[in-house]
């Protein structure tokens, strides 16, 4: 299983269901990205990222079981080298 961070609102005390319903909506707006999606941007396979991701390599959070990629944790990622990921274990 890959090891994410959950999203900041549940850190900060918001019931998942209402974090998860903020997280929908932001991903359809294009900032909360799937694990094709990122592939796709990086010009990678899925597999890849999901291999990074269960390494920690890469920053994403889980919304129930399913991972998710926040395209400005990524942009950071990306600037700071590739090297410093944001996920909690």
């Amino acid at each position: 299983m890959v090891k994410c961070a959950l999203p900041p609102a549940v850190d900060e005390g918001i019931p998942l269901a209402q974090a998860v319903a903020v997280a929908v909506a932001v991903q359809a707006a294009g900032f909360i990205m799937t694990a094709e999606e990122v592939a796709d941007w990086l010009s990678t396979d899925r597999t890849s990222i999901y291999r990074l991701a269960r390494g920690g390599a890469i920053p994403c959070f889980h919304i129930g079981r399913r991972v998710r990629f926040s395209r400005g944790a990524l942009e950071q990622w990306i600037a700071d080298g590739g090297t410093s990921p944001q996920n909690a274990a």
